[in-house]
């Protein structure tokens, strides 16, 4: 594990002639010519915009935008437009308190308990296990707030009502709870702000001047709004706060802002090497310290993704390429993980594809078949499968019939109602299905 985060350090003092070697597949033409291919069909079905950057070597092979970022007034997505970031906020947090590390400041193996005195098992839990998402704290329900944004100190305390999950250390479980702790500690030992520590230490020394913490009372200009599906009747802005903290998912940034906090990643700034070689160590399920550290057709890789409501983002670095892929796309659309996974293979110069093809493949779909059935939702309505002619649809009641796709075994996605369903078979033999509307979960078992 240590080799690994290593490696991100030991690429920065590689030749340019290894670069060339591992890079003498791309032609920046070409490569924006796929990139297009993938993106644009979704784009002309309105299901996914935003902004995509690729960068290999410290320099810029394209930054574009795709679609609009203000479907009401026609404005399009272009390389500067701000967007809410979600969880990328997670690495720029974990960054802050290693710096605070680096000064001396803190030790990231010191309890909780040295920084809140009254907070529940704070003898127990670290800033490690906050970082590394293994304190064993649940994530706090926003919708509690009512759509209204609230103070850092009110979201701790409703983190203190909350019950361990897990023996603080023993297993992942990905929490924003501990990321809005770790901003807490941020403030209360450098007497700052949140948003301006990290304005001072991390945003003006990369130079990151469309960065910062999202405001609804302070609207910017040049900010792509979110959008989410309005089941079978197309998207609506959405206007909700989430999230209402600080440190788990509430900055804004740009594409290009991105791309000068990654040079400095990858030319070692900001912290020092040994801090770096902490942070990129893995912990449990290939997380670091506010990083994923792991592989994409078979490149090493280190990334965080970021989800809103209405968004959804992703900063990576090919470590051994030198390469960074950048994407914030300002809808929710579910399978953007998919278009993220056959964007980082055009860029390495690998197969790819488009994410919906024409025809579902024949066996797939005959494999799929034991799933047709209707299926009931609540007492007063269901959906049903049907594969007819190699194709699969999706119907519920009083709803038009929608073709389906299959993006794995038996999973399939229906675009009218962005949403991805999970059939599977009980113990029992009796067969169930799991679906994802929006931030909801619905289970149902099978009627006929």
């Amino acid at each position: 594990m240590k080799k690994l985060a290593l490696l991100f350090i030991i690429c920065m003092i590689t030749t340019q002639a290894t670069f060339a070697q591992n890079n003498d597949h791309i032609n920046t033409q070409e490569m924006e010519s796929k990139v297009d291919s993938l993106i644009m069909p979704l784009v002309d079905e309105g299901i996914l915009s935003g902004s995509i950057l690729i960068a290999i070597s410290g320099n810029i092979l394209f930054a574009k935008g795709y679609g609009l970022a203000d479907r009401e007034n026609n404005i399009p997505n272009t390389a500067k437009t701000i967007f809410r970031i979600g969880s990328i906020t997670k690495p720029i947090t974990a960054i802050a308190i290693m710096q605070l590390q680096d000064k001396n400041k803190l030790n990231i193996h010191d309890k909780l308990n040295h920084y809140l005195d009254d907070f529940p098992d704070g003898d127990k839990i670290t800033i490690y296990h906050l970082l590394t998402h293994t304190s064993g704290i649940p994530s706090y329900n926003w919708l509690r707030s009512k759509n209204k944004p609230q103070e850092l100190d009110t979201v701790i305390s409703w983190i203190k009502e909350l019950k361990l999950q897990s023996i603080p250390g023993e297993k992942f479980m990905y929490s924003n709870s501990g990321y809005a702790i770790l901003a807490y500690i941020i403030e209360k030992i450098s007497g700052k702000k949140y948003e301006d520590s990290l304005k001072e230490n991390i945003f003006v020394p990369c130079d990151m001047k469309k960065s910062g913490l999202y405001s609804m009372s302070n609207p910017f200009n040049n900010m792509a709004y979110g959008y989410g599906r309005v089941d079978y009747d197309g998207f609506e802005k959405v206007i909700r706060p989430c999230p209402l903290a600080r440190g788990d998912g509430d900055l804004y940034s740009t594409i290009l802002d991105l791309f000068k906090l990654g040079i400095n990643i990858q030319n070692n700034k900001l912290l020092s090497p040994e801090s770096w070689r902490k942070m990129l160590t893995p912990d449990k399920n290939s997380y670091g310290l506010g990083w994923y550290i792991d592989e994409l057709h078979g490149e090493k890789v280190i990334y965080h993704p970021g989800g809103l409501l209405g968004y959804m983002g992703n900063l990576r670095f090919f470590i051994d390429r030198e390469i960074i892929v950048i994407n914030l796309f300002n809808n929710d659309f579910l399978l953007t993980h998919l278009v993220e996974e056959q964007l980082a293979a055009i860029v390495l110069g690998k197969s790819w594809q488009p994410l919906f093809k024409e025809k579902s493949d024949h066996a797939s779909v005959n494999s799929f078949k034991t799933f047709a059935g209707e299926y009931a939702i609540d007492e007063s309505s269901s959906f049903t499968i049907s594969v007819e002619k190699e194709r699969i649809y999706f119907q519920e009641t009083g709803q038009p019939k929608c073709e389906a796709y299959l993006f794995a075994e038996n999973y399939i996605y229906v675009k009218e109602i962005n949403s991805r369903i999970r059939f599977e078979k009980s113990e029992q033999g009796a067969i169930k299905y799991y679906a994802f509307f929006g931030l909801f979960l619905v289970t149902g078992q099978r009627i006929q």
